[in-house]
């Protein structure tokens, strides 16, 4: 990822770009769940670096 400060994004389908994963069939909740907790953990770490 080139930029955290966009966090990342599930997408269904297609070719994902740098801030995006794509969500495996039959997970989208899972995969909404880690997406949260990883943007979240982001968040966290710029906080405490100070950017």
């Amino acid at each position: 990822m080139k930029n955290w400060n966009d966090g990342i994004k599930v997408i269904k389908n297609g070719t994902p770009k740098d801030n995006e994963a794509v969500a495996i069939a039959g997970a989208t909740i899972t995969s909404s769940a880690v997406t949260k907790g990883v943007n979240q953990a982001l968040n966290l770490a710029k906080e405490l670096s100070g950017k």
